[in-house]
């Protein structure tokens, strides 16, 4: 017995360091893709469109912010899985449990590659970018080496002023959430001087002059709390304090 428990932990052991050296392979290839501007190398032919966590009905376009509903059924997976995932990492936070870090990283190379690999049509380019956005601020940052990736900052810019005419006001909470991911994404970005007074327009356009009002606007869309609440009411603040 004691020699089976013994070959039990060995098999175990090397089946977890082949897990953790995919994942870092992998994370090394979505990381480098972005850095380069290219597309990953892994999964190019045999990508699965299919939601990963999420129940694929629940990619309806009646259960989805109202603008989300003539996206393609690939993006709307996407978007319900990282909507789940960031339920799920919310309750985990407010019970005091940990989240499972085999599953943030299965999410991880899931919704990544399916977003790295997905070719959009226009309209759906400004929710693309900003769920690659935030995904890659939540997953790809390592703590202490915070890397800055030009190519997403930069497209994320252009999807939010391609939205400029449009003041409809579920599209100004759209793009309010997109604000504070650019802003959040890059807080040491110091070319971001266009964000804080669009973003003290739209706050002013919708009449949200609190951060719990904000607060519950951004929840809508993806917003964990513990990694984004300081940040986003730091942010908040910053746009109020604007003159003008």
């Amino acid at each position: 017995m004691a020699c089976f428990r013994s070959k039990f932990v060995g098999v175990s052991t090397l089946v977890c360091l082949t897990f953790i050296s995919l994942l870092t392979i992998r994370r090394a290839d979505l990381t480098m893709a972005l850095l380069t501007d290219n597309k990953p190398t892994f999964f190019s032919d045999s990508i699965t469109w299919e939601p990963y966590i999420a129940k694929v009905e629940t990619a309806s376009p009646e259960l989805l912010p109202h603008h989300f509903a003539t996206l393609d059924l690939k993006v709307r997976c996407i978007w319900v899985d990282l909507r789940e995932f960031i339920r799920s990492a919310n309750l985990a936070f407010q019970t005091g449990r940990k989240i499972d870090c085999f599953l943030f990283q299965d999410v991880l190379i899931s919704v990544q590659y399916r977003l790295q690999l997905l070719s959009v049509e226009t309209q759906a380019k400004a929710i693309h970018i900003g769920m690659l956005a935030f995904s890659t601020d939540v997953f790809l940052q390592l703590k202490g080496l915070e890397m800055r990736f030009k190519n997403t900052a930069a497209q994320l810019r252009d999807a939010i002023l391609e939205l400029q005419d449009l003041e409809d006001e579920s599209i100004l909470e759209f793009k309010l959430w997109l604000l504070f991911v650019a802003r959040l994404s890059n807080a040491k970005d110091n070319q971001d001087s266009w964000l804080m007074p669009e973003m003290k327009r739209i706050l002013k356009a919708l009449s949200l002059k609190t951060w719990k009002a904000v607060r519950e606007r951004l929840k809508i869309y993806l917003w964990i709390d513990v990694l984004h609440d300081s940040g986003g009411r730091e942010t908040f603040a910053t746009a109020n304090s604007i003159g003008g």
